[in-house]
């Protein structure tokens, strides 16, 4: 796939980021959640000096336990909810960062 046709930094993603078919677990805002809850911190203009492939990604996880683990640390999330999706290999890649992945979409 040509990533830069996206709009995406050079070695974005990564080498290591792969395809990954299967659920993913993420907080949004709105049930049902909009469009507007899968927007990213390059989309909401946020952090414009951190890395530039992670900015273009969502943080999401594999299993409902690693969201559950981790909602109390975000007090601005609070009353948020846990949304799942279901991606295949031809949406995007994704990354191991730490506990949780960022999904790479394809656009």
């Amino acid at each position: 796939m040509d990533w830069s046709a996206h709009g995406f930094p050079e070695k974005c993603p990564p080498e290591d980021a792969r395809a990954y078919e299967g659920l993913i677990y993420i907080f949004v805002k709105n049930d049902p959640p909009i469009y507007e809850d899968f927007f990213t911190s390059y989309d909401k203009g946020r952090h414009p000096n951190g890395e530039q492939c992670q900015r273009r990604s969502i943080s999401c996880g594999i299993n409902q336990s690693y969201l559950d683990s981790i909602k109390n640390l975000f007090p601005a999330r609070k009353g948020w909810k846990k949304a799942t999706g279901k991606i295949g290999y031809n949406d995007g890649v994704i990354k191991q960062t730490g506990d949780q992945l960022f999904i790479i979409a394809s656009g």
